[in-house]
């Protein structure tokens, strides 16, 4: 057995990644147990930090938030206030807000509901680990660490790893004012699938994209949206479950480098009241035994199968209750109107960017159904989930599909009815629709409007301004 016997000169210094490479300085913490408990320590990358070393004082200092407080921050480097409000997390808060939201969540995550799945976590754990030790040498981070709570929370939802899913972005930018408010971001040469530095003279979308890269993220394109300053993110069709995770850690990539060029990123679905909404739109895709794309027939496009017919007539029948969960704001119901080409009625057809739920005309392998009435406020996988147990639904209930949308959706349509009018209203459909509720996971979707019922108190007396700035440094 191997002991570790730290290394160190009991002089590190801990603002260094470099001082924990051979594991952590455990004699520098107890040189600073002895002569220092309370030390202040320089960062050149900021204004310095306060390092405790005292189990005592741990337990006491995390008991006194008045003393020392969360709330600021949690990081070592110096951020504005605006950073902190893009990057806060439930970890930078302080009683009562911080006590509020554990008791939210800890339902969910008690012993008895996460004992539920501990079969399920360990064969997850006996394949992760298998596939890592099969390479040899590999990245624990990237290779375990990573895959297990994110592959783990997709089989929860049930999303499964084998169907093909591609997620677009919808973005706007804003920036600071000379008076110091959030402005939109002012790209006077944009048009409609733009790049470059007309559509975005600061170039914070090259600087995404390299960091993206750099990264290992594979995307399909950024470019400008019709609505300036809208951007669109499309990230490469992939396994269900990576497509979700790369979206999840792609938008926070993506936030932060705009951060850098002050340029504030949200995806919250309508953040300017006389322009167009920023949904997130699922595109997916299933595989037959043959490993061909069964959504269509084989080099007919436009010819779709009894499974697309039923996955469709599942997206159909639960419409209004899949609300409550992929357009999960007050502020989603914003766009969420007729005549905008958001996801808003309940209908169908081929190639038709004004239905919620639309075939494409492609045949073989790229042919794929897109579902549009999601937003980027949406937790993804409870998004991607949500419409896939929807699809699955339609195939195992038979529902009858009803014929395609014919109007152009604008001054005219077929659809007799949408989504609910508000949050609240989505709320009531998506209890109300039992089946859905049982396929989601009734705890989870009973948390889920525990929740957002308090967000409606909280929101209740918003409006304008004040309602935007609720959401977009969140979202």
């Amino acid at each position: 057995m191997t002991v570790f016997a730290p290394a160190d000169d009991g002089q590190a210094d801990l603002s260094s990644h470099d001082s924990f490479l051979a594991g952590a300085p455990h004699n520098t913490f107890a040189r600073l147990r002895r002569e220092d408990p309370l030390a202040w320590c320089a960062y050149k990358g900021g204004k310095g930090f306060w390092s405790v070393t005292r189990h005592e004082d741990i337990l006491a200092l995390n008991r006194n938030y008045g003393l020392m407080s969360s709330a600021r921050g949690i990081r070592m480097e110096d951020q504005t206030h605006e950073e902190y409000l893009a990057r806060r997390t439930f970890q930078e808060t302080d009683p009562p807000e911080h006590s509020r939201t554990r008791v939210l969540v800890s339902k969910a995550f008690s012993k008895p509901v996460v004992g539920l799945f501990e079969q399920q976590i360990r064969s997850l754990c006996d394949s992760i680990l298998d596939a890592a030790l099969a390479k040899g040498c590999f990245d624990a981070v990237s290779e375990i660490a990573r895959q297990l709570p994110m592959r783990m929370l997709g089989q929860i939802l049930g999303t499964p790893e084998e169907d093909l899913v591609g997620l677009e972005l919808e973005a706007y930018a804003f920036q600071r004012d000379a008076g110091g408010k959030l402005a939109p971001y002012d790209t006077p040469g944009a048009y409609v699938y733009g790049t470059g530095p007309l559509t975005d003279p600061m170039r914070f979308t090259d600087a995404i994209w390299e960091k993206a890269s750099e990264a290992g993220f594979k995307i399909d394109c950024i470019t400008s949206e019709y609505d300036s300053p809208q951007f669109e993110f499309t990230l490469t069709y992939d396994d269900a479950v990576k497509a979700v995770d790369d979206n999840f850690l792609f938008r926070l990539l993506a936030r932060e480098t705009a951060l850098d060029h002050g340029i504030h990123l949200t995806f919250m679905p309508k953040p300017i009241p006389n322009k167009g909404g920023s949904g997130l739109h699922v595109n997916f895709s299933f595989l037959d035994r043959n490993g061909r794309n069964a959504i269509a027939e084989p080099g007919v496009p436009g010819q779709i199968t009894d499974l697309t017919r039923a996955c469709i007539a599942g997206l159909m029948h639960h419409h209004r209750g899949m609300a409550g969960l992929i357009a999960p704001t007050v502020n989603s119901y914003e766009r969420l109107k007729p005549a905008s080409l958001s996801g808003y009625w309940r209908n169908w057809a081929i190639d038709h960017r004004g239905v919620t739920t639309r075939l494409s005309a492609e045949g073989g392998k790229r042919s794929r159904i897109e579902h549009r009435m999601g937003d980027g406020a949406a937790n993804p996988y409870t998004l991607v989930a949500t419409v896939l147990q929807a699809a699955r639904l339609g195939l195992a209930g038979k529902y009858a599909l009803p014929p395609a949308e014919t109007g152009d959706c604008i001054e005219r349509h077929d659809a007799q009815d949408g989504v609910p009018e508000n949050l609240a209203a989505a709320l009531g459909a998506l209890a109300a629709d039992d089946k859905l509720v049982s396929a989601i996971g009734k705890t989870l979707v009973e948390n889920h409007i525990f929740v957002k019922e308090n967000e409606l108190r909280r929101t209740a007396a918003l409006e304008g301004d004040a309602l935007r700035d609720f959401y977009i440094y969140y979202v």
